[in-house]
C-alpha cells in the first residue's frame, strides 16, 4: 500500500469481520488482546501462538503494531508495589509486540483529571520520565506511544516527550478520547500537538463518554479534522470500530480526508 498507513483495531475473535477489510484494503492490524489482564495471566503463551497462526496467513507485508494493558495501571505510582507491577505489565506487552514483530506499541497515558493539586502535572511527568527512558532503552526496537484518555488538555504528554527526547516515543492522538473527556476540540488538540503526534486512533462518540462508533456518527467535526490530518501523511491512523460497516465506513472518511 502507498500512502498514508492505515490500520485496524483487532482482537482474535474480531477476525472473522476484519480479515476481508485487511486483504483488500492492505490495513495493518494493531493487535489488542495482550491489553486484557485474563490474557496477561492465564493465556499469554497460547495467544501468542494463534497470532503466529494468524499472522502466517495474513499478507506477509502487513504491518503490525500492539495496543498495551490500561486497567488500573499507573508506572508513576508512588506506592512501590502497584508501580512495579504496572511496569512489570508495561514490559509484558513490549515482550509480546517483540516477539509478534510489532513496530510500535500505545499505552494510555494514566492521567488523573479528577486530581486537582497544582502539581499534579509537574508530579505526572517527573513520575514517569524515568520510567519510559528505561522502557525505550530495555525494547529498543519498538516506538512507544502514550494516548491521551480521560486528558483535559495536551501539555503534559508534549512535556514528557520533549523531556524523554526520543523519536521512538510520541503521542497518539485519539480522536474519540478528547471528544468525550477535554473541552477542547479534536481541532485543537491537533493543532497543540502538532510534530508530537506520531499515530492517530479513529473513532467517534456523541461527546459523553467513549463509544467507539464509526466516524461521521457522533459529534466528531471529521471535515475539520481534515485540514491538519490531509498534510500529516506521514502520520499512522488506526480504525478503532467494531464491525464491518462502521470500520468500512470510517475508512471511507480517512481517505477522503
Amino acid at each position: 500500500m502507498t500512502g498514508r498507513d492505515i490500520f485496524i483495531s483487532v482482537d482474535l475473535k474480531d477476525l472473522s469481520w476484519a480479515t476481508p477489510l485487511i486483504e483488500k484494503f492492505g490495513l495493518g492490524i494493531e493487535i489488542v488482546d495482550f491489553s486484557r489482564p485474563f490474557i496477561l495471566d492465564h493465556a499469554f503463551n497460547k495467544t501468542l501462538e494463534e497470532w503466529h497462526r494468524v499472522l502466517e496467513k495474513l499478507p506477509s507485508e502487513t504491518r503490525k503494531m500492539l495496543h498495551g494493558p490500561f486497567y488500573d495501571l499507573y508506572p508513576f505510582s508512588r506506592d512501590e508495589k502497584l508501580r512495579l507491577l504496572a511496569q512489570e505489565r508495561y514490559r509484558q506487552a513490549s515482550r509480546a509486540a517483540q516477539i509478534l514483530g510489532c513496530k510500535s506499541i500505545v499505552f494510555h497515558s494514566g492521567y488523573l483529571p479528577c486530581i486537582s493539586n497544582p502539581d499534579y502535572s509537574d508530579a505526572w511527568i517527573e513520575g514517569n520520565y524515568p520510567f519510559w527512558c528505561d522502557l525505550i532503552r530495555e525494547f529498543s526496537s519498538l516506538n512507544y506511544l502514550i494516548e491521551n484518555m480521560w486528558d483535559p488538555r495536551p501539555a503534559h504528554l508534549m512535556t514528557l516527550c520533549k523531556k524523554v527526547n526520543s523519536d521512538r516515543l510520541g503521542i497518539c492522538f485519539d480522536i474519540g478520547h478528547a471528544n468525550a473527556y477535554s473541552k477542547l476540540s479534536a481541532h485543537d488538540w491537533l493543532e497543540m500537538l502538532g510534530a508530537s503526534v506520531h499515530h492517530v486512533h479513529a473513532n467517534d462518540n456523541h461527546g459523553a463518554h467513549d463509544e467507539e462508533l464509526e466516524l461521521g456518527a457522533g459529534t466528531v467535526d471529521s471535515p475539520t479534522l481534515g485540514l491538519h490530518l490531509g498534510p500529516m501523511s506521514r502520520v499512522g491512523i488506526t480504525i478503532e470500530v467494531i464491525g464491518y460497516e462502521g470500520a468500512l465506513q470510517t475508512y471511507n472518511v480517512i481517505k477522503s480526508l
